[in-house]
């Protein structure tokens, strides 16, 4: 295995991040699902750049790459 110190606080950073958006995704959804209410926004290209945002929202694709990641680094596959 790597440097043990760095695998430990890469773990708590990810379990602290992963915590937060927890917390934080209902607030993060309504923020991102606002703006594709009004019928203007959504008819223009940054309108489908918007909900594909908002689908890695709902998905949390970002802390689940985060993790995969990880473990390939914890496990030298990377």
């Amino acid at each position: 295995m790597r440097n043990r110190q760095n695998a430990v606080k890469t773990f708590v950073g990810l379990l602290l991040a992963t915590l937060i958006l927890y917390f934080l995704d209902p607030i993060v959804a309504s923020a991102f699902g606002q703006p594709l209410n009004d019928p203007q926004f959504a008819a223009l290209p940054a309108g489908g750049i918007w909900r594909l945002l908002k689908l890695l929202s709902d998905f949390n694709v970002e802390i689940v790459v985060a993790w995969v990641g990880y473990f390939l680094w914890l496990f030298e596959k990377i």
